[in-house]
């Protein structure tokens, strides 16, 4: 290393050393190993190449670097079949256009003979709204969601409950156009404004919290590398729909399904990550290599089956509140998330009872309900039921193609072996992905009289990112 930058490094770090001191001289109660400044100063001095071992982080992440990965998660998520851009307007069907400019008319007429006010006026602004973000002209709806937005609070109040809807289509908006902490404001907002009126709390907000929970999860998804920036999405798809399961979850199951199959995925995901790491070699045993350290392989042990706990204990909840509502075709729906979550963890003799229980359960529907039909076919995991029905997520400028694989397929839902199936492949890039996306899956296999079994020849079909 050039001596030159070993003496600017040590200007550098020489400022901190000394206010660290001058902190430990005037609060006697904060401690500080002489290690750990050895750690700062050599992290300063050693070239940016060297592999850093993994060590245990605290829970929270640094202010700075919590505000790095604020600017990663409010980067657009768009799905881009649901925005037309301004140009298209022509393409949009005669009965829209004249939708359109009948509702401009009418906003024109109101401007000239009522109050600027009025609340009319403010009800006509949303709907113009509506109409523009059908087209996606999302920057002028927002316009007229904001107009109406403050046309109610002058009509009805700050605290008027009349706000909600110009609140939800804002929601809708800025979640479009990828300002998610603006599409955050507006739920928290009809939450605060819930809370003041509780009678009308009812189920209004629910699919927004959910939204802002699949937001979250499609980002890690879609994701190419995972990384803490993912540990991230996770944590934020956990929170919005936890809060939606402990606002919500009082409410009839046939009525409103809570999101705890997405829990359920969004645990597992988490237990294939590794915990929370900071980048800083330990030197204070020489030679040490943390891959090795018994105590690290021990903390990953217990991480994964604090997650596997969760995991399960959502659809667990899922269960217990299908039974104590006999809802015959959720507790199936339960005992499959079940088996599915205890397989996926590799607890294969629970998953087996689930399933059987899940089997007998599914007699009692009728024989041409889809559930019943799934035992008969081996299905990819994770296959959680989700609360909200939604496309798989895309990223942009992504072209993606679907492609078979034929697979055969053990009694524990282990892929034994993947064959070459040329059918729809579009390069043999895509079709090698597509094997090798099978080959690495877990299946719910065949479940006959409560029996798991193994299949040959099922064919899956694979959505693949076709390379440039």
């Amino acid at each position: 290393m050039n001596p030159l930058k070993i003496i600017k490094s040590l200007f550098r770090v020489l400022p901190s050393l000394f206010l660290t001191n001058q902190l430990v001289r005037k609060h006697p109660a904060i401690e500080f190993k002489k290690s750990s400044v050895c750690i700062i100063l050599f992290s300063c001095l050693l070239p940016t190449s060297i592999v850093y071992s993994q060590t245990e982080e605290p829970e929270g992440i640094e202010e700075v670097q919590q505000e790095a990965v604020e600017q990663e998660v409010d980067e657009p998520l768009i799905d881009e079949a649901l925005i037309l851009e301004p140009e298209t307007l022509a393409q949009v069907s005669a009965q829209l256009r004249k939708d359109l400019e009948s509702q401009f008319q009418q906003i024109q007429s109101l401007i000239k003979s009522e109050d600027a006010y009025s609340e009319r006026l403010g009800e006509e602004y949303l709907n113009y709204g509506l109409l523009l973000k059908q087209v996606g002209r999302l920057e002028e709806a927002r316009e007229n969601f904001v107009d109406s937005l403050h046309i109610s609070k002058v009509n009805d109040g700050v605290y008027s409950i009349e706000q909600r809807p110009a609140l939800r289509a804002l929601f809708d908006t800025h979640l479009l156009l990828g300002r998610v902490s603006d599409s955050v404001e507006n739920y928290e907002k009809i939450l605060w404004l819930e809370n003041k009126h509780p009678t009308e709390i009812g189920t209004y907000s629910f699919d927004l919290a959910v939204k802002l929970g699949h937001h979250y999860l499609d980002k890690f998804l879609i994701q190419r590398v995972k990384s803490d920036i993912s540990i991230v999405f996770l944590d934020k798809a956990v929170h919005y729909f936890s809060s939606a399961v402990n606002r919500y979850g009082n409410k009839p199951i046939d009525q409103l399904l809570m999101p705890y199959g997405e829990l359920s995925e969004a645990f597992y995901y988490r237990s294939r990550l590794n915990q929370r790491v900071n980048k800083v070699r330990d030197f204070s045993v020489s030679g040490r290599d943390d891959r090795f350290d018994p105590f690290r392989r021990l903390d990953r042990k217990n991480f994964v089956k604090n997650s596997f706990s969760k995991s399960e204990l959502y659809a667990r909840l899922h269960l217990s509140k299908a039974e104590d509502e006999k809802s015959q075709r959720q507790i199936v729906l339960a005992l499959l998330a079940l088996g599915d979550s205890n397989l996926l963890f590799n607890r294969k003799k629970p998953a087996a009872s689930f399933y059987k229980s899940a089997w007998e359960e599914a007699q009692k529907l009728p024989a041409d309900d889809p559930i019943v039909y799934s035992f008969n076919e081996p299905v990819l995991l994770p296959a959680f039921n989700y609360s909200i029905e939604k496309e798989l997520p895309k990223r942009q400028g992504a072209t993606y193609a679907f492609l078979p694989v034929i697979a055969n397929i053990d009694e524990t839902g282990k892929v034994t072996s993947v064959f070459e199936n040329v059918a729809g492949a579009v390069s043999a890039k895509a079709a090698s992905r597509a094997r090798r996306i099978v080959k690495n899956s877990k299946f719910r296999p065949i479940i006959q009289n409560g029996e798991m079994l193994p299949s040959s020849q099922h064919e899956e079909t694979i959505r693949v990112v076709v390379p440039n």
